[in-house]
Protein backbone atom coordinates (compact mmCIF):
# COMPACT_ATOMS: atom_id res chain seq x y z
CA UNK A 1 0.00 0.00 0.00
CA UNK A 2 1.38 3.24 -1.12
CA UNK A 3 0.75 6.11 1.39
CA UNK A 4 1.44 9.85 1.31
CA UNK A 5 3.46 11.41 3.93
CA UNK A 6 0.18 12.67 5.76
CA UNK A 7 -1.15 8.90 5.35
CA UNK A 8 1.58 7.50 7.27
CA UNK A 9 1.63 10.39 9.83
CA UNK A 10 -2.10 9.67 10.16
CA UNK A 11 -1.58 5.61 10.65
CA UNK A 12 1.25 6.51 13.01
CA UNK A 13 -0.92 8.71 15.42
CA UNK A 14 -4.06 6.26 15.25
CA UNK A 15 -1.40 3.17 16.21
CA UNK A 16 -0.22 5.12 19.24
CA UNK A 17 -3.81 6.17 20.72
CA UNK A 18 -4.69 2.80 20.15
CA UNK A 19 -1.49 2.07 22.43
CA UNK A 20 -1.80 4.23 24.89
CA UNK A 21 -5.25 3.70 25.67
CA UNK A 22 -4.67 0.32 26.04
CA UNK A 23 -2.22 0.92 28.53
CA UNK A 24 -4.42 3.01 30.39
CA UNK A 25 -7.33 0.01 30.37
CA UNK A 26 -4.76 -2.27 31.55
CA UNK A 27 -3.65 0.28 34.26
CA UNK A 28 -0.36 0.47 33.35
CA UNK A 29 2.28 2.90 32.56
CA UNK A 30 3.13 2.44 28.58
CA UNK A 31 6.44 3.48 27.27
CA UNK A 32 5.99 3.35 23.50
CA UNK A 33 8.97 1.28 20.99
CA UNK A 34 10.06 2.91 18.22
CA UNK A 35 11.01 1.26 15.34
CA UNK A 36 10.32 -2.17 16.72
CA UNK A 37 7.51 -3.33 14.46
CA UNK A 38 7.36 -7.04 14.52
CA UNK A 39 10.34 -7.38 16.71
CA UNK A 40 8.88 -6.77 20.30
CA UNK A 41 5.16 -6.47 21.55
CA UNK A 42 3.28 -2.95 20.86
CA UNK A 43 2.52 -3.56 25.08
CA UNK A 44 3.78 -5.57 27.72
CA UNK A 45 4.80 -9.08 27.48
CA UNK A 46 3.21 -10.85 24.38
CA UNK A 47 0.44 -8.01 23.34
CA UNK A 48 0.26 -6.34 19.75
CA UNK A 49 -2.62 -3.43 19.65
CA UNK A 50 -4.25 -2.77 15.97
CA UNK A 51 -6.38 0.33 15.97
CA UNK A 52 -8.33 1.88 13.69
CA UNK A 53 -10.82 5.00 12.61
CA UNK A 54 -12.66 3.05 10.53
CA UNK A 55 -11.98 -0.74 10.23
CA UNK A 56 -14.74 -3.15 11.80
CA UNK A 57 -12.15 -6.17 11.79
CA UNK A 58 -8.80 -6.93 13.53
CA UNK A 59 -6.84 -7.52 11.28
CA UNK A 60 -3.25 -9.97 11.47
CA UNK A 61 -0.93 -11.20 8.42
CA UNK A 62 1.27 -14.09 7.83
CA UNK A 63 4.21 -12.27 9.39
CA UNK A 64 2.41 -11.49 12.65
CA UNK A 65 3.59 -13.55 15.60
CA UNK A 66 0.57 -16.40 15.85
CA UNK A 67 1.55 -17.13 19.76
CA UNK A 68 0.87 -13.03 20.51
CA UNK A 69 -2.14 -11.61 21.51
CA UNK A 70 -3.56 -9.18 19.22
CA UNK A 71 -5.93 -6.87 20.71
CA UNK A 72 -8.39 -4.36 18.42
CA UNK A 73 -8.63 -0.49 19.85
CA UNK A 74 -11.10 1.58 17.47
CA UNK A 75 -10.62 5.67 17.79
CA UNK A 76 -11.87 8.55 16.83
CA UNK A 77 -8.66 10.54 17.76
CA UNK A 78 -10.33 12.34 21.25
CA UNK A 79 -11.66 8.94 22.56
CA UNK A 80 -11.18 5.00 22.30
CA UNK A 81 -13.10 1.82 22.47
CA UNK A 82 -10.79 -1.41 23.76
CA UNK A 83 -12.68 -3.93 21.51
CA UNK A 84 -11.69 -7.10 21.95
CA UNK A 85 -8.87 -9.65 21.97
CA UNK A 86 -7.88 -12.84 19.92
CA UNK A 87 -4.39 -15.03 19.87
CA UNK A 88 -2.85 -14.68 16.72
CA UNK A 89 -3.37 -18.22 15.73
CA UNK A 90 -6.63 -18.06 16.43
CA UNK A 91 -7.18 -14.86 13.66
CA UNK A 92 -6.20 -17.71 11.07
CA UNK A 93 -8.81 -19.56 9.82
CA UNK A 94 -10.08 -19.88 6.44
CA UNK A 95 -13.29 -17.86 6.96
CA UNK A 96 -11.04 -14.35 7.96
CA UNK A 97 -8.60 -15.23 5.15
CA UNK A 98 -8.71 -12.16 2.66
CA UNK A 99 -7.06 -11.87 -0.45
CA UNK A 100 -5.57 -8.33 -1.34
CA UNK A 101 -4.73 -9.48 -5.16
CA UNK A 102 -0.77 -9.51 -4.95
CA UNK A 103 -0.33 -6.41 -1.78
CA UNK A 104 -0.37 -8.30 1.70
CA UNK A 105 -2.66 -10.90 1.94
CA UNK A 106 -4.50 -10.93 5.58
CA UNK A 107 -7.03 -12.05 8.24
CA UNK A 108 -10.08 -9.88 9.05
CA UNK A 109 -11.50 -11.18 12.40
CA UNK A 110 -15.04 -9.12 12.82
CA UNK A 111 -15.59 -7.47 15.96
CA UNK A 112 -18.60 -9.60 16.92
CA UNK A 113 -15.75 -12.74 16.83
CA UNK A 114 -13.40 -11.21 19.29
CA UNK A 115 -12.69 -12.35 23.11
CA UNK A 116 -14.15 -9.31 25.37
CA UNK A 117 -11.32 -7.03 26.50
CA UNK A 118 -12.10 -8.12 30.30
CA UNK A 119 -10.56 -11.58 29.61
CA UNK A 120 -7.23 -10.76 27.92
CA UNK A 121 -4.97 -11.21 31.37
CA UNK A 122 -6.59 -14.05 32.59
CA UNK A 123 -4.07 -16.69 31.33
CA UNK A 124 -0.73 -14.27 31.54
CA UNK A 125 1.57 -12.29 33.59
CA UNK A 126 1.73 -9.10 32.02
Amino acid sequence: MNRNKLGVLNHSIIGAIGEIAFAKFADKFFIPQINTFHSIPDCFQNIEVRSSDKNLTLITREDDDPERKYVKVMTNGSAALIVGWLYGSSTRQDQYFRSSEGQRDCWMVPHEHLNEPATIFDDSWY
